[in-house]
């Protein structure tokens, strides 16, 4: 019994001294835990600096009170602090300790736009429980702020991966757009689909752009029992098309997870069942240092849609030398479907599980319509 216990304290013990407590990096915080723009989210070219995914969060200033930028677990070692721009904003960049600082943790992070550090805070110096800045405005009014692996903070990381990072939210993503590319990447002939006197008209249109046009189907609020809320139309031609979506997450601008699942089966209308598969899925957990400039593989970025700030479309296929953000990397060959109807159901999911869904409804038309009843009238 003697031994059982000393294993027991020896393990209550060890759990203590490499214990970590990890925070918000921004105190105090009034208004609340909020993110202004999220991980990998895209980032086109400006000034000089290139395209890219954004590889940290933004989080918004407090000023009243004004706000500390504290490092996100309570011991931590400064290993550089950098001069940035022509504004001279500052970058402090650290390593994680546990709490009693006895172990060197695997990770550090990064904290960008400080105006200024505390007096007392200096390179390769170990400190628990200091802030980095006094209370102070940032520079854009932002704290970037990025959670990184390994020790030498090569790879970027989801800092939303630490639960007490993570916010409230209660809110699905948007889906705002389906593109289908015919033209492009593609090579088929589309069209609106109406049969049976209903009107899918309304969801049907096409944007034009660079010597290219691509189909654009508006996606209504998804309910799942109803198909005939749902936009349709026909493939024909070569039948080659790839998808492309516009979605936004008003929380934290990057959705988590999206993927593009595919009913391989003709569509049973009076309410069968289906057999799917998800055929390309994106989850926005980590990138490798050798990744970052790979925005290409995710992001539409050519005519006639083109990802911006405020206008970010996700490829629904693979492209390029894919990222491991690509989890599940299988294009849905439409050219290689067997005649009929089918239907693809775009999936995207935040952070906090909060999930948002669209069904598109599509027949794939390999010859030529037979009119029976004409061909029965004599």
């Amino acid at each position: 019994m003697r031994s059982i216990i000393l294993i027991l304290l020896s393990i209550i013990i060890a759990s203590n001294l490499t214990a970590q407590t990890y925070s918000w990096p921004i105190l105090p915080y009034p208004s609340g835990k909020r993110v202004t723009s999220g991980y990998c989210a895209y980032r086109p070219a400006y000034n000089s600096i290139v395209e890219h995914f954004h590889e940290g969060i933004d989080i918004p200033e407090e000023t009243d009170p004004l706000c500390h930028v504290y490092p996100t677990t309570l011991a931590y070692k400064v290993i550089k602090i950098y001069t940035l721009g022509p504004d001279n904003n500052l970058m402090v960049k650290v390593i994680h300790y546990s709490d009693d600082t006895s172990s060197a943790l695997s990770e550090g992070s990064k904290y960008i736009h400080l105006k200024e550090v505390l007096e007392n805070i200096y390179e390769d110096s170990i400190y628990i429980g200091d802030p980095i800045s006094a209370a102070t405005d940032l520079y854009l009014d932002h704290l970037h702020f990025e959670y990184r692996t390994p020790s030498d903070l090569a790879n970027s990381n989801n800092p939303f991966a630490i639960t007490e990072l993570q916010i409230e939210d209660n809110t699905a993503p948007t889906l705002c757009s389906l593109y289908v590319d015919y033209s492009r990447q593609g090579d088929a002939e589309v069209a609106c689909w109406e049969y049976l006197g209903s009107n899918f008209a309304q969801y049907y249109g096409t944007v034009t752009g660079g010597g290219y046009t691509f189909l654009k189907l508006g996606l209504p609020m998804e309910t799942p029992w109803n198909d005939w809320d749902d936009p349709h139309f026909i493939i024909s031609g070569n039948r080659k098309v790839r998808f492309i979506i516009k979605m936004y997450d008003a929380s934290i601008s990057a959705p988590y997870n999206y993927y593009l699942v595919v009913d391989t089966a003709i569509v049973d209308l009076s309410g069968g069942s289906y057999e799917s598969d998800a055929h390309y899925q994106v989850k926005f957990d980590g990138l490798l240092s050798s990744e970052y400039h790979r925005e290409e593989t995710v992001y539409h970025q050519e005519e006639p849609i083109v990802s911006g700030w405020n206008s970010q479309y996700y490829r629904l296929y693979p492209y390029g030398t894919m990222p491991s953000c690509i989890i599940k990397r299988l294009a849905l060959a439409t050219e290689n479907l067997e005649e009929g109807q089918h239907r693809i159901r775009v999936m995207v999911k935040d952070y906090n599980g909060n999930t948002k869904t669209a069904d598109v409804h599509f027949y794939i038309r390999e010859h030529d319509w037979v009119d029976y009843c004409r061909g029965f009238k004599n």
